[in-house]
């Protein structure tokens, strides 16, 4: 990569967001049963640092902007044996992590966790956001484990990797949107809705915001639901049956679930205001194909009121499709960027924004669809993927969550089940609490 490469305004944005109490990373957990040998993990992950520059870079302040510049020491893997540490692991299960320094260390680590007793290995894959966005983690991922079966022997040595450019990181900048998107949809509703998106949302529960120096105590804190493949289809029918996508069916559910938590566990009247959802949208286009991993997304948000939300379901979910189709066909999802691109070239703005203490959004969804489709290496009978004697068994994904942004939803399909990953809060919510809120989101489901 050369050096000085400028950030663009969502890796800029993403930077000013980092606090020790919010720590602006993204986990990746894969978890298999049987234990990974060593050495062809070490290979694997060694190659993958030489295909994807920004995860060997850190960023440098030269005046008011940020540059990457390579970083001077490699990202490591952490080696952990449950059995001789217990605590090595979280209340929730995930490996103990550290957050990023990312103006003095590369935005990338891997954890690898192992235990005999159990015949399992956990291998958690941390990034900066600024780094890589959820396409590009999943990239990295499945290129991994591509490597380590090729490295295995069960997949042939010639097996080729996809092609990468990365003297086109600068393109990375460049989202597509021209002044005919800007006069097309100048006169859309939902533009003048987005710019108005930055007041009025409430946090799950009325909080008084804790101080950026507040370090979490489960870090991730992360609890799953892992719905079978017949449960998985039920949903996938449903959604079907409506004429709405997965998408708009989980949306809908989130909205429901809010406010169900709310009425079982509020006191008195619920909090004023907009209950708001943030959607993170893919932005790459066509010329991005062959960029290493990078971060090239925007966030729609999308708002309901509490009247909305007790209204009649059906009505809930077709108006949050028409939304959504509105976001698509007008080009809504350039308007984010947008906006970050205006207060980039005003310093001291963003900060202005980003520590006035409002609540930015209720919760985050992010749908990775199916994942590892398209990974050249063997099956078991379940679909799962197989590495010699040991299988995955199941992937745990979580975007960052931000302060009064008590919850955010990793929704992904592997091996045709439906898995929703819900990383919380710890300042303010316990185990149970999100235990029974993921009760709630599966009830609401209906799924028998």
């Amino acid at each position: 990569m050369k050096t000085n490469l400028p950030l663009t305004v969502i890796e800029d944005y993403l930077i000013r967001d980092d606090s020790v109490a919010y720590p602006m990373d993204c986990v990746r957990l894969l978890h298999f049963s049987g234990l990974l040998q060593k050495e062809l993990i070490s290979r694997s992950f060694a190659e993958i640092l030489c295909r994807h520059p920004m995860l060997r870079s850190r960023v440098e302040k030269q005046g008011s902007y940020y540059f990457w510049v390579p970083a001077e020491n490699p990202p490591e893997i952490f080696w952990k044996n449950q059995d001789e540490d217990p605590e090595c692991l979280n209340e929730t299960g995930f490996p103990i992590l550290t957050p990023f320094n990312l103006k003095k260390e590369a935005g990338f680590r891997l954890y690898v966790v192992e235990s005999e007793k159990e015949n399992c290995t956990k291998l958690l894959f941390q990034f900066h956001h600024s780094s890589t966005d959820g396409t590009g983690e999943m990239q990295v991922l499945a290129e991994f484990m591509t490597i380590y079966a090729r490295e295995l022997g069960t997949i042939s040595p010639e097996t080729e990797l996809p092609e990468l450019a990365p003297d086109n990181l600068p393109l990375r900048a460049q989202l597509g949107w021209t002044w005919k998107n800007y006069l097309r949809n100048i006169f859309s509703s939902g533009i003048y809705r987005q710019l108005l998106v930055w007041k009025f949302a409430q946090p799950l529960f009325p909080i008084k915001a804790v101080s950026s120096e507040t370090p979490p105590v489960n870090y991730p804190f992360i609890l799953s639901l892992q719905l079978t493949s017949e449960e998985t289809q039920t949903y996938l029918q449903k959604s079907q049956a409506q004429n709405v996508t997965l998408n708009d069916l989980l949306l809908r559910d989130f909205y429901v679930t809010v406010q169900t938590w709310r009425k079982q566990n509020l006191k008195g009247e619920l909090p004023p205001g907009n209950v708001r959802i943030n959607v993170p949208i893919n932005l790459r286009q066509p010329f991005h194909k062959n960029l290493p991993a990078v971060n090239i997304f925007s966030s729609y948000f999308i708002d309901r009121s509490v009247r909305q939300i007790d209204s009649d379901p059906q009505w809930l979910l077709q108006s949050i499709h028409r939304e959504m189709d509105e976001v698509k066909n007008r080009d809504l999802k350039y308007v984010f960027p947008r906006v970050l691109t205006f207060a980039y070239y005003f310093p001291g703005l963003l900060e202005i924004f980003l520590h006035s203490g409002s609540c930015r959004s209720t919760g985050v969804l992010s749908n990775l669809k199916r994942v590892f489709t398209d990974v050249p290496v063997p099956r078991n009978s379940e679909g799962k993927i197989q590495l010699g004697p040991c299988v995955l068994e199941s992937v745990d994904a979580a975007p960052p969550i931000r302060s009064k942004t008590m919850i955010s939803i990793s929704a992904l399909t592997y091996a045709d089940r439906l898995r929703l990953c819900f990383r919380c809060d710890d300042h303010f919510l316990t185990v149970p609490a999100i235990q029974q809120f993921i009760n709630l989101f599966k009830e609401q489901m209906e799924l028998s």
